[in-house]
């Protein structure tokens, strides 16, 4: 299943934003530091962007208003391998909570750093002063953003790594998107590219359009054609967006190298973060069979409706002669109501200094003063407000994986857990339950908006995942069949009881049967007798698919490890293909013990034979591989060709005639067929 369009690095998610208190307090969770005072500590596993944050912090901050009760601190903790995807996360933190900009101009500056890779000059400008205040935070922990960030958990190589971001998103640092980009695109379509329109339409037709119809076509387009989405009309966008800058490990000449270009999606698109689902069904509606707005209306929605809540804690509201006037940009494109209030920092002390333009010694003088006044103004209310914030820390982790698994003080800490698409393979590595709390609730993203997968691929997803997650002891909130078309994420409970009982009772049931692979023409009375339940493809489903079919290992493999994968100079990583289960001898499946299932979460390649990581490489072949089964079954397909063939196997050969084939040596032309006549 390639997913070469996603990128090596993820910055932004592909499933609505989720308030993770209102999960808590749905499985019963106590959310008031009235109830309790000690902090809730949520764990986010690459979720892409800082969308699940700022859900929370809109709801947190909404719950203490209309209840009137403060509701308890809570620490986000941002788990990223890369570092630039956390840099991202402190940025669009530090933007949304910039009081000195209206709502409006922050939801726009957001939008737009968000997803565009073209940013507009006084974009760029702005990113250049965030860069600098989130570098003296991290480093210094100086200004107001340093109590909000945490990044006592980082290493001291990665802290120095994100002081190196910050300070390459300046004005003056190269980085032309425009040519690294277009090589991704020529990479991704290769003999396609002339007729990229086309296969793009194809995509929107027939995979985002059932399940995303809100989506223009044109904005679709135009995102995959130049990367700009969310574009503010007689607006130039021509610097880049220095944040989508980033370095993969690949290979040249031979050597192993970090190259820094332009990773990130180029196929799916951030549609599905913000821009597809909202509460306000007047924005959703349609008339003669076609949205009235767009997705970048819902985005711009949703992304104020977060600013007001976060902010006031009220619910930002459209009274519904506004309706037809509300779009993306509204408030610089002569929109009426939405004109008033919008003020870029500067247009005020302009209108000054063209006053008094008459006197430009005094002008100066009542420009620097005006500018430092208001200035000073706006520091004060900006801490004022983020005092009166609910008690929240982003607490920012990174590295590998397996660090955090083994660290002390992640054991049982976790409230709430959510895992992004390309890390959902977790679900099939038990210590996950170690990171949790007695009773968690889960949140697992699905490939529903993944449209370079085929339907089917999507769905066959969500059922291992589903299977997979039923396998820890997990319970699923939601009723009914789990669908990855249907559901952009499931939603579980963590009993730490119960998962324990599950897993007692799948450790001391007997080992699977090869029944369970076999096909269609299993007998009725054998699935009857207490053989797993097939489904009408003659697959396992339920738990017992986990152990049954490696495959489903093998898919929630999706890109899962594209950071280790290598790089050419002129391309981007390739995916490992995953193989078929293999069947020992003696009826064994390989991948199917629990001791493999727990080995998902290391770092390595994936095996050519069964599918798990590998830990070694064959000499003969060069293929990864896991372990000794494998080894044995890859020499069976590969034998060695400088080992002369044993005593037995020169017997068999002498008897089988297709061994004898295969000795031969296979020559065209009129020389060959003489070679060929000879040797036979």
């Amino acid at each position: 299943m390639s997913v070469a369009g996603v990128g090596v690095i993820r910055f932004w998610g592909f499933s609505p934003a989720v308030d993770l208190l209102e999960d808590l307090a749905a499985i019963g969770c106590a959310v008031d530091s009235a109830a309790d005072e000690d902090p809730l500590r949520l764990l986010m596993v690459c979720p892409g962007d800082v969308r699940h944050v700022l859900q929370t912090l809109a709801g947190a901050s909404s719950r203490r208003v209309g209840s009137g009760a403060d509701v308890r601190p809570f620490e986000a903790c941002v788990f990223e391998k890369e570092p630039e995807t956390l840099a991202r996360h402190a940025l669009l933190l530090a933007v949304a909570l910039d009081f000195e900009l209206p709502r409006r101009e922050r939801a726009e500056l957001l939008l737009e750093l968000w997803a565009n890779s073209l940013l507009r000059e006084k974009t760029a400008s702005y990113l250049a002063t965030k860069a600098r205040q989130l570098s003296r935070a991290v480093s210094e922990e100086e200004g107001l953003l340093a109590p909000l960030i945490d990044v006592s958990a980082l290493k001291m190589k990665d802290r120095d790594r994100l002081e190196e971001i910050f300070r390459s998103w300046a004005e003056d640092v190269e980085f032309d998107v425009v040519r690294l980009r277009d090589e991704r695109l020529r990479n991704f379509y290769k003999a396609r590219y002339e007729h990229r329109a086309s296969v793009l339409d194809w995509d929107y037709t027939w995979e985002l359009m059932p399940i995303a119809s809100i989506v223009h076509k044109i904005h679709f387009r135009e995102w995959r054609m130049t990367g700009v989405l969310f574009e503010v009309r007689d607006s130039a966008y021509t610097a880049p967006n220095r944040t989508m800058a980033s370095y993969a490990y690949g290979r040249q000449k031979g050597s192993s190298v970090q190259r820094r270009g332009f990773w990130c999606d180029i196929a799916n698109g951030p549609f599905a973060a913000m821009g597809v689902t909202c509460d306000d069904e007047r924005l959703t509606a349609k008339k003669s069979d076609r949205h009235t707005k767009s997705s970048n209306d819902i985005a711009y929605y949703v992304m104020l409706q977060w600013l007001t809540a976060i902010e006031n804690g009220t619910r930002f509201q459209l009274k519904q002669e506004d309706i037809h006037d509300f779009e993306y940009g509204a408030s610089v494109n002569g929109g009426g109501a939405f004109m008033k209030g919008f003020l870029t920092p500067n247009s005020k002390l302009d209108g000054v200094v063209e006053e008094v333009d008459g006197h430009a010694d005094e002008a100066d003088v009542v420009d620097v003063e005006e500018e430092a006044r208001a200035h000073a103004i706006k520091a004060k209310v900006c801490a004022a407000k983020l005092e009166k914030l609910p008690k929240f820390k982003l607490k920012l982790l990174c590295g590998d994986w397996l660090d955090v698994v083994r660290k002390p003080r992640h054991q049982h800490a976790f409230d709430a857990l959510t895992l992004g698409t390309h890390v959902a393979y977790l679900c099939a590595d038990k210590r996950v339950n170690q990171l949790l709390k007695e009773r968690a609730a889960i949140c697992v993203e699905t490939a529903k908006f993944l449209v370079e997968l085929r339907g089917e691929n999507r769905k066959e997803y969500g059922t291992k995942l589903h299977a997979c997650a039923l396998s820890l002891g997990w319970t699923a909130r939601e009723s009914g069949e789990a669908d990855g078309i249907k559901s952009a994420c499931f939603r579980y409970c963590f009993d730490a009881n119960v998962a324990k009982a599950h897993l007692e009772r799948i450790k001391d049931a007997p080992p699977a049967e090869p029944l369970q692979l076999m096909g269609p023409e299993v007998a009725e009375d054998e699935t009857a007798a207490g053989s797993p339940a097939l489904d009408g493809e003659g697959r396992p489903t339920g738990t017992e698919a986990v152990a049954a079919d490696d495959v489903g290992l093998g898919c929630l493999q999706i890109a899962a490890e594209q950071n280790d994968e290598r790089t050419t100079q002129d391309s981007t990583p390739d995916i490992v293909a995953q193989s078929e289960p293999v069947i020992l001898p003696g009826g064994q499946v390989m991948g199917t013990s629990q001791a493999e299932l727990s080995a998902i979460g290391n770092g390595g390649k994936i095996c050519a034979i069964t599918g798990l990581p590998a830990k070694y490489k064959d000499p003969v072949t060069g293929l990864p591989y896991a372990n000794l089964d494998a080894y044995k079954e890859l020499r069976k397909r590969h034998p060695d060709p400088k080992k002369p063939l044993p005593s037995d196997e020169k017997e068999e050969a002498s008897e089988v005639p297709e061994f004898q084939e295969r000795l031969r040596p296979i020559l065209t032309g009129g020389m060959g067929r003489r070679v060929n006549k000879a040797c036979s």
